[in-house]
């Protein structure tokens, strides 16, 4: 029986990478992986049954719990019997952001970065030690690492993770983003699945 795995997207996301952490891509096991463009989509394929499991974020260890786009903690849809939704398992995966650029981009030249408010607010201290940079909000950090390479400028740049600079043929312009790794911000996720 084939199963359906929902995570957050689009490719090169945290969410994917945790993914294929829990259910990794194996000819002995019959998945297809299916990015969602919001958290809300995502809860809702879970309570639907379009997925058979979805992979969802649920709490940062620097800012708490998560919220869905309408300011609402996503612990809240758990929570209630009506949408029966189980937790399966968790995972803590941390989430090391990495600053990308196109080829040929240098940190000295780029004047926007595109990032999620969760990146943003993660990474404040290193966004305050570069304050003449405009900040440019993406749905994820995946997303705005795939709109940086479509855009193909050397003054523009993505904070996301480096599973997104592969994916989209982004380099590394930092990875050292914190002072030390015990300063990455860890991020719990859920393994859930609809009762």
């Amino acid at each position: 029986m084939a199963i359906n795995i929902g995570y957050l997207g689009p490719s090169g996301s945290f969410s994917e990478a945790v993914t294929f952490d829990i259910y990794p891509k194996d000819e002995n096991q019959a998945c297809s992986y299916i990015a969602h463009p919001t958290i809300n989509d995502l809860i809702q394929a879970t309570i639907d049954g379009s997925v058979t499991r979805a992979i969802l974020p649920i709490h940062n260890s620097k800012s708490g719990l998560l919220k869905d786009r309408h300011g609402i903690e996503l612990m809240s849809y758990i929570n209630d019997p009506a949408n029966k939704i189980l937790v399966i398992t968790e995972k803590l995966w941390p989430l090391k952001f990495c600053l990308l650029g196109s080829e040929g981009s240098c940190i000295e030249e780029i004047k926007v970065v595109h990032t999620n408010d969760y990146a943003e607010q993660l990474c404040k201290d290193y966004f305050a030690k570069h304050s003449n940079w405009k900040v440019e909000k993406h749905a994820s950090s995946s997303e705005a690492a795939r709109f940086v390479s479509e855009l193909k400028s050397c003054s523009h740049a993505a904070l996301a993770s480096i599973d997104a600079a592969k994916e989209y043929k982004l380099h590394c312009l930092n990875n050292q983003l914190f002072e030390s790794e015990s300063d990455w911000p860890i991020m719990r996720f859920l393994v859930i699945a609809h009762a």
